[in-house]
């Protein structure tokens, strides 16, 4: 999958989704999309199961709209993926407990395994993801006019 990379901060993971896609609004009229993948590493000796590692993979829209397609379009509960991208570190503070957690910051996705329909290439992910939908309670929004624009790592 990958190609030669000159990022320090560069990981590529592979993980079945967690869940369905969501899609949030952000501030001005940019969406972002947000996927969790499910990492389980191996079993070693002594342990019934292996650890499982859940990974939050965000795309902006605004960043990188082909990604961001992909995973909006084509990304359902249990799909396997390859997620490239960069490290971004989270504080969030809820009821005074501040929780910190490390998302990837998605430059590429792609279907993982030997049942994958298509890859992040196909030109019919370019159809515009669906709106996101409002939900009930306040929400801050998400800033993405922070994250600038990245090339495309394959």
């Amino acid at each position: 999958m990958p190609k030669q990379y000159s990022k320090p901060n560069l990981v590529i993971k592979a993980g079945n989704a967690v869940r369905d896609p969501e899609i949030k609004a952000t501030s001005g009229e940019n969406h972002l999309v947000v996927v969790t993948i499910a990492d389980v590493r191996p079993m070693q000796s002594g342990q019934e199961d292996g650890e499982t590692m859940f990974i939050k993979v965000v795309a902006f829209e605004a960043a990188n709209k082909r990604v961001y397609n992909f995973l909006a379009n084509n990304v359902k509960k249990g799909t396997p993926l390859y997620v490239a991208g960069r490290l971004d570190l989270q504080t969030v503070e809820k009821d005074g407990v501040k929780t910190t957690y490390i998302q990837i910051i998605a430059d590429d996705a792609t279907y993982w395994g030997s049942s994958a329909p298509r890859s992040s290439d196909d030109e019919e992910d370019d159809e515009p993801a669906p709106a996101p939908t409002k939900k009930s309670g306040a929400s801050k929004p998400a800033t993405p006019a922070t994250r600038p624009a990245r090339e495309r790592p394959f």
